[in-house]
């Protein structure tokens, strides 16, 4: 009997120590994300903001509208959204849209039927002006960026090989890149 009182004993104390050492622990971790909350459904993420800033953003910076922008003198529905792309990237004003589409019959009809929409969009007719081709500010020559480049200097291939013939090294690895045929070729005298 002695002996159950103390096993009980000796039990106790140590469920009271495991809840003390355990259980009394008041750090609050019900306020740390590791990133496995979702979003609710219709909350927009950080990275699609993004991504759609940048897509704005680029749609204005090309500011161009396309045959395939249209059907027929129309605007279509991927011209809308270009139109619409480029408002959202707070344009300065006024709005200048690039027109790259064949000065033909329609021309006219399309720029009226993109300055209708622009209008319908809040904008003044003041604030639209069009550009004839597509935007030379979106896109530039290699000539003037390839002007900043040095030349690389380059030694003459028969100079390296020279250097070969005179030790008699005929591996071909060490000093031509690997071709062992022309330190074949100039170690026997050819």
């Amino acid at each position: 009997m002695k002996m159950a009182m103390r096993a009980i004993g000796i039990t106790s104390a140590l469920i009271l120590l495991n809840a003390g050492l355990i259980g009394c622990q008041s750090n609050d971790m019900s306020n740390v994300s590791h990133g496995e909350d979702f979003y609710p459904e219709g909350v927009q993420r950080d990275s699609a903001r993004l991504e759609m800033t940048q897509a704005d953003n680029g749609s204005l910076a090309d500011g161009t509208l396309y045959a395939v922008d249209f059907s027929g003198d129309k605007l279509n529905s991927l011209g809308q959204a270009k139109l619409d792309r480029m408002l959202q990237a707070d344009p300065p004003l006024p709005l200048k849209v690039w027109m790259a589409v064949p000065e033909d019959t329609q021309a006219q009809s399309r720029r009226e039927a993109v300055g209708t929409f622009l209008r319908d969009r809040g904008l003044l007719v003041e604030q639209i002006t069009f550009g004839v081709g597509p935007n030379p500010g979106s896109y530039s020559g290699t000539d003037a960026q390839l002007a900043g480049f040095t030349k690389l200097e380059t030694t003459d291939v028969s100079q390296s090989n020279a250097g070969n013939t005179a030790t008699g090294s005929s591996s071909g690895s060490a000093g031509n890149g690997g071709g062992g045929a022309s330190g074949a070729s100039s170690s026997s005298g050819h």
